[in-house]
């Protein structure tokens, strides 16, 4: 008896220790690795939907600089250039601000930090692609995604080609743009794009 008490103290307590460690674990890898667990995400909506998708992507621009994209997601009528991001803290963000504002560490005494804005880095992305690929810059919606727990406190205008957003709402918002009444894109354009991007991309030469 006493030996079987000392067995169910000895699991609780390793049960106990695992419920405590594990968010603290969790949240540690997915810091670390967020691009691959974002990454996972958009896998699994190309695969439900039968859409394209070029994960990590580098490509070299006319003027010798470099464009990295972390998922080219190539859908029915647009194709989506995302931009991964993990934010421990809060942060502040409008459309057309040069910068915003993240707070993180103690959360009574936070440090400040001024980033670049972030949408506006990922449309000089858009730009470049564009100019490399000739595609047409109207097909391409720039997604910038950070982690679900971001404390984030964002101004959107009335842009329809731009997002900044959590990775919890990343399916809904592709749902949504692709319902828009528009004509989808040539399959066997799209295609030949998809192979000429993927042959383009400077991780795997």
């Amino acid at each position: 008896m006493k030996a079987l008490f000392i067995a169910l103290a000895i699991v609780f307590v390793v049960l106990l220790i695992f419920f405590i460690l594990f968010p603290l674990i969790k949240k540690s890898v997915l810091k670390n690795r967020y691009i691959s667990s974002y990454g996972r995400d958009i896998y699994h909506i190309a695969n439900y939907y039968d859409y394209y998708l070029i994960n990590r992507l580098l490509l070299k621009a006319n003027d010798d600089s470099y464009i990295d994209i972390d998922h080219l997601l190539l859908a029915n009528k647009y194709i989506f250039v995302i931009k991964d991001y993990y934010f421990e803290g809060s942060l502040l963000a409008k459309d057309n601000d040069n910068s915003w504002v993240y707070y993180f560490g103690n959360y009574k005494n936070p440090q400040k930090k001024l980033l670049n804005n972030l949408l506006k880095e990922n449309d000089n992305r858009l730009k470049k692609l564009s100019m490399i690929t000739g595609l047409d810059k109207s097909m391409l919606i720039s997604v910038v995604l950070v982690n679900n727990d971001c404390d984030l406190k964002y101004q959107k205008e009335d842009s329809e080609e731009a997002y900044l957003i959590k990775r919890n709402e990343l399916k809904k918002l592709i749902e949504q743009i692709e319902a828009r009444d528009v004509s989808p894109l040539n399959v066997e354009q799209l295609s030949y794009a998809v192979h000429d991007i993927a042959r383009l991309n400077e991780r795997v030469k």
